[in-house]
């Protein structure tokens, strides 16, 4: 069977992988389950909420770091093809459609979420931005950008964009509102910076039923190009074989701590959020993602710190499109099937069943919520341990 016949078959040959990368985005899989799985939204720890607004808490390094990730693995897998003698009409087409089928597998995913508790479905009013859909707007991008842009040129391009979100939010006048409130949670109708009105002008009525703006709206994307850009300066650091590991981890390691300082000095007077993906944010969260990815890359690639107890975020790692469209699908099944009554009358579904009769008959409500994410994790990564037995990973 050729290489492209086993491809197209879901079975990938075996190559020389960057075991950090693949633990570093299994590791962002497992948060995202941690934090969107619980058995019960209204009982559980701040640890796993994301700020209401400004601040950072520990979820909100989750989606900054999938965005670095994404650009670490640009100059791997474009460079591959390149120098397989991919032609570049192949490598747009490849960009484009791998865009498109992130985007609408990420509208698949509102559909999980939105669609209502009866699976009610309208293309009007389901929401439309997400977490993939981002990522499917920044991707062709930043991918078509280095094609033909060396990364000093990305770098200052990124710097560029940074500045200009800047300009927008803190010095533009907002239409209906006048000088920005950065600081103001955006409630009703009224929309205190330019990002939050643009989307309630162009998405009105497909932002989502639990907020007045999208936190991943339209102008918010643009740092995020930042935010991938980093990674895309980190893997192609990665890729300079001229050095030796330990200079290429402690030149990740310099430019983390130079990044952080930079984002939390720049949060003074342009505030820290992720909502917003203010500028200050991306600098902040770049600087992290390079010192843990760097931690990584020490670890496991340069003193080969190999455990069983890596095993786990691996297996997410090198499947995690498909980890989150799963756990996604999985929960919708589990928040709706109906396996009786209440005594109110309601219907009981599954997820409040298992929750209530092996949870909370035994534990403190909002421990049974982080542990019922934990036991579904450990369950759905048996699945996940029999793909990768069998080479099986869903290539987007």
């Amino acid at each position: 069977m050729s290489d492209s016949a086993t491809e197209r078959a879901g079975r990938v040959p075996p190559q020389e992988r960057l075991l950090s990368l693949d633990l570093y985005r299994g590791l962002c899989v497992l948060g995202m389950m941690m934090v969107d799985w619980p058995a019960d939204w209204d009982a559980r720890f701040n640890l796993f909420n994301h700020a209401e607004w400004t601040g950072i808490t520990a979820p909100d390094f989750i989606f900054p770091g999938f965005m670095f990730i994404a650009g670490v693995a640009i100059p791997f897998a474009l460079q591959t093809k390149k120098a397989a003698g991919v032609s570049a009409g192949s490598l747009y087409g490849g960009i484009f459609r791998r865009s498109l089928l992130l985007f609408a597998l990420g509208y698949f995913l509102n559909y999980c979420w939105y669609s209502g508790p009866h699976g009610e479905f309208s293309i009007f009013s389901l929401r439309l931005m997400g977490v993939l859909q981002r990522y499917a707007l920044v991707y062709p991008i930043v991918a078509i950008a280095y094609l033909h842009l060396d990364v000093k040129r990305l770098l200052w391009g990124a710097a560029a964009l940074l500045l200009g979100y800047w300009a927008l939010m803190a010095l533009v006048p907002v239409p209906g509102f006048g000088k920005p409130d950065l600081m103001r949670l955006p409630q009703g109708l009224v929309t205190p910076n330019l990002a939050t009105w643009l989307d309630l002008k162009v998405l009105r009525g497909v932002i989502g039923a639990d907020s007045p703006y999208d936190p991943e709206g339209l102008l918010s994307t643009l740092p995020s190009i930042a935010t991938t850009i980093i990674g895309v300066a980190a893997g192609q650091w990665i890729r300079r074989t001229e050095l030796t590991k330990e200079d290429r981890a402690n030149s990740l390691f310099v430019w983390g701590v130079v990044l952080a300082m930079l984002g939390y000095l720049w949060g003074l007077s342009f505030p820290l959020s992720k909502k917003l993906w203010s500028s200050s944010f991306v600098l902040l969260m770049g600087g992290w993602s390079l010192l843990f990815f760097a931690g990584l890359f020490w670890a496991v690639d340069i003193k080969s710190k190999t455990s069983r107890l890596l095993a786990l975020p691996r297996w997410y790692g090198m499947n995690a499109v498909a980890a989150i469209v799963t756990f996604t699908a999985l929960e919708a099944v589990l928040s709706r099937l109906p396996v009786g009554h209440k005594a109110n009358g309601t219907a009981l579904v599954l997820k409040e069943f298992l929750n209530d009769h092996l949870l909370k008959s035994w534990m403190p409500d909002k421990h049974a919520s982080w542990v019922y994410s934990v036991v579904m994790i450990l369950l759905l990564s048996l699945f996940f341990r029999w793909l990768d037995q069998r080479k099986l990973y869903l290539r987007v």
